[in-house]
């Protein structure tokens, strides 16, 4: 079961209209515990997406490991947070680089969590 500020961050991300909201338990990566999965629908939404998710977890005192990481066309953002890292794709790039068939590789488990699924 993720920690709960990963499913109170699910939930928000739903809210924001994110789509294909998908948590993974990692215990065979060293460099993280969860790996969350999001898609937007422009990449406006995507940096709208993490910024929301980022206020949200700094009212919580916890802060990323590094700035936001982009893309040169924005189509893929990162927030590490180093227990667990989110990707922010828009569709066609998260198809492209096909995230979650590494981590099925890395033997993680899912999680669904998106009203599309």
């Amino acid at each position: 079961m993720p920690p709960k500020p990963i499913i109170e961050l699910e939930e928000l991300l739903l809210s924001l209209k994110a789509k294909d909201v998908m948590t993974y338990e990692c215990p065979h990566l060293d460099y993280a515990d969860h790996v969350m999965v999001v898609s937007g629908l422009s990449s406006i939404h995507l940096k709208s997406l993490a910024h929301k998710v980022h206020q949200s977890l700094k009212e919580k005192k916890i802060t990323p490991l590094n700035a936001l990481e982009t893309s040169k066309e924005d189509n893929w953002l990162i927030l590490d947070y180093g227990e667990f890292i989110i990707h922010f794709f828009l569709p066609e790039t998260r198809k492209h680089y096909d995230i979650e068939g590494l981590l099925a590789k890395a033997q993680a488990k899912v999680r669904t969590f998106s009203e599309d699924v």
